[in-house]
């Protein structure tokens, strides 16, 4: 119904269109002001008009219906199946029968999140910091020792072997290079040198946190951050110390031709034990011990692997890589070292997510969503949160 007409002192006619006036008034289309039209001009002209109208909102209906169709299409309805035969179909297949092995949907599920995360920029980015935290870790341990083991300097010898034998070529700059001096002068010194190696940590526990979806605000803020590194840097002194003392145990007692076995068990034991607990102090969420032995079991296993067989195949060809690349093999076997046992540290924790938040099994080709990739895409939007009580809303298909 069009506004009454000021002119006309009525309601204009259903088949009349209305339009404004420059000047403000009412009036008919097609009729200048003060015009009068004969009656069949009126009606034909609001004839055409009513027409008119009714195709554009026949159109805009049709067309916002059909996007409602659309988009509800998308967003409601499954896709529909491929054709058998087809790469999409064979896919679809595949994923099927994924979802039906738990062992392989697990192990799927593990890979699918390990690169979601972004793990191997995890992993270079804790390669990176180790590289760099190495060195002033290496000096504070050695002026440590040389003050602690004063009187015991073959305690002191084996700890230091005891590093050499879990990074390539760190043993021998452990006798080349030491904080010296005296009284402030050296504390200081080795406080410095330990601030600066706790880098490595800190990036370990950035990845963790990323790893188990910790929200940005609950993540602690540098000095946070810090003094927990601070104490697992602590732990690793205990678990060096632990090594050593297990190693000359098994050593000196009487096990013969088992005593390889002996010392291969205690070294692994001691790795399985400080990825345990770093699992357990790195993570800002509370965890149960037992969501983290799985994946502290095989990191330890792993890593022991990587130190008995990989080290030793390192070392023996380090004076060919010498030959090729000069001063820059140290530098490049160490960063691959890093980036190993980084690798080898983010998987281990993403086993254990997977496993304790039952994510899988996981879609193959991403068109059937399981209640896993759900429930793993609004953890990766919840933990963007920067703002304590913020709410954030995950409409998946």
């Amino acid at each position: 119904m069009c506004p009454l007409a000021p002119d006309r002192g009525r309601a204009a006619r259903p088949g009349e269109a209305c339009r404004r006036a420059s000047r403000g008034t009412w009036q008919a289309r097609g009729t200048a002001p003060g015009e009068v039209r004969p009656q069949v001009a009126r009606h034909s002209a609001g004839l055409k008009g009513l027409v008119g109208y009714a195709l554009v909102a026949v159109g805009l209906l049709g067309g916002v219906t059909s996007e409602r169709a659309a988009a509800h299409d998308t967003a409601a309805a499954p896709p529909e199946a491929p054709p058998e035969g087809t790469v999409a179909g064979r896919l679809d297949a595949l994923d099927r029968r994924q979802r039906r092995a738990r062992a392989l949907a697990f192990a799927y599920a593990v890979l699918k999140k390990f690169g979601e995360d972004g793990a191997g920029r995890l992993a270079a980015l804790i390669a990176y910091y180790a590289f760099f935290s190495i060195f002033p870790l290496t000096m504070a341990l050695s002026a440590v020792l040389g003050l602690v083991l004063q009187s015991d300097s073959g305690l002191g010898e084996d700890i230091r072997d005891k590093v050499g034998d879990q990074v390539p070529f760190v043993g021998d700059k452990l006798a080349q290079g030491t904080l010296e001096g005296s009284g402030l002068a050296l504390a200081v010194g080795i406080a410095l040198a330990l601030w600066a190696g706790l880098a490595a940590i800190d990036a370990v526990q950035n990845g963790l946190n990323a790893v188990w979806h910790v929200p940005r605000y609950q993540r602690p803020k540098v000095v946070g951050r810090r003094l927990r590194s601070t104490v697992m840097l602590g732990v690793v002194g205990l678990g060096l110390v632990a090594a050593t003392v297990g190693t000359s145990v098994v050593r000196a007692a009487p096990l013969g031709r088992f005593s390889d076995i002996g010392l291969a068990v205690a070294s692994a034991a001691v790795n399985v034990g400080l990825y345990l607990v770093s699992f357990k102090v790195l993570c800002d969420r509370p965890l149960p011990w037992r969501a983290l032995w799985p994946g502290a079991l095989i990191a330890g296993l792993a890593t022991w692997l990587l130190q008995s067989g990989l080290a030793s195949f390192v070392l023996r060809d380090a004076a060919s890589t010498e030959s090729t690349y000069g001063d820059f093999a140290s530098v490049i076997v160490l960063l691959s070292w890093f980036f190993l046992l980084a690798q080898v540290t983010i998987l281990a924790a993403e086993v254990n997510v997977v496993r304790y938040e039952r994510l899988w099994p996981r879609s193959l080709t991403g068109r059937h969503l399981t209640d896993a990739d759900r429930r793993t895409y609004a953890a990766y939007a919840r933990a963007e949160t920067r703002l304590e009580g913020q709410v954030v809303t995950v409409d998946l298909p």
